[in-house]
């Protein structure tokens, strides 16, 4: 449920006390907000998280396995040499090339600034 939080800013479920809190977790379907837009990957992996049957919910070792959470060490690896690789431009030019790897590697999903913008407006309602 932090997970889905951190993602959209608000929980999953809400209840003005534990006993309706407890009562639309088993009966509303999760949904997910418009903003910010959320990659299917996120979202299925959250669906597979917020099963409320322990037995059927995502497990540990299923978790680190996902796409979406396992790195893929050889493929940054490889990236990153070509990079490196490239003689034509300068010590500094190749530092950003790096760290747009890095940022875009990590990225949960992308979204323009006019997304991000109505993603807090919509938040802060």
């Amino acid at each position: 449920m932090m997970f889905y939080e951190m993602l959209y800013g608000k929980t999953p479920w809400a209840g003005k006390t534990p006993w309706l809190l407890l009562e639309n977790i088993t009966k509303t379907p999760l949904m997910f907000p418009d903003y910010p837009l959320r990659s299917e990957l996120v979202k299925n992996m959250l669906r597979r998280m917020l099963v409320i049957n322990d037995s059927d919910r995502m497990s540990w070792p299923e978790l680190f396995e996902y796409p979406l959470i396992k790195i893929d060490a050889e493929d940054i690896q490889k990236q990153l040499e070509l990079i490196n690789q490239n003689n034509e431009i300068d010590p500094l030019l190749k530092s950003v090339e790096v760290n747009n790897f890095y940022i875009n590697y990590n990225k949960v999903v992308g979204i323009d600034k006019t997304q991000q913008n109505k993603a807090f407006k919509n938040i802060n309602k």
